[in-house]
């Protein structure tokens, strides 16, 4: 149930999964692997997600870290918290992959306090949607106050 919650929170959260969010395929190398780059550009944030679909062999996922722009031995696993080591060499970044395992990585350290900070409040809604919803009750609000309008509020 927490790996669920933790999957609904970043889908909600984490501005990388929004709307404006551009979407490169990134991953080098043999194996049965996928690298997808989200880049959020209005808040500059950016995810790569590194999946290994093979459920029964492990992998090796790289990319090209002049594609990401995350560079570092070390970048965090948003679906676990935990830290992940990453090899470097010239051209590619890569990681190790249990079979089926698919990481959420992040260069950036508050990337998880949102998360952690999200997961802590009962109902979660995004900034983007909590100002679409106030705006609908704002409009509904406005509509009423007309003569011979039945108040809803």
């Amino acid at each position: 149930m927490k790996h669920i919650r933790r999957l609904n929170t970043l889908l909600k959260i984490h501005p990388a999964f929004h709307d404006q969010t551009e979407l490169k395929m990134v991953q080098k190398g043999e194996g049965n692997h996928l690298a997808l780059f989200r880049h959020h550009h209005v808040s500059g944030k950016k995810l790569l997600i590194v999946a290994n679909l093979d459920d029964r062999r492990k992998a090796l996922g790289a990319w090209d870290p002049l594609e990401t722009g995350m560079e570092g031995t070390s970048l965090m696993d948003l679906v676990t918290g935990e830290p992940v080591v990453i090899e470097t060499s010239d051209k590619q970044h890569a990681c190790h992959l249990d079979p089926g395992r698919v990481f959420c990585l992040t260069a950036d350290e508050k990337d998880m306090d949102l998360i952690l900070n999200a997961e802590s409040q009962t109902a979660v809604f995004p900034e983007r949607i909590s100002r679409q919803r106030f705006g609908k009750n704002k409009q509904t609000a406005i509509a009423c106050q007309g003569p011979g309008c039945l108040s809803i509020l």
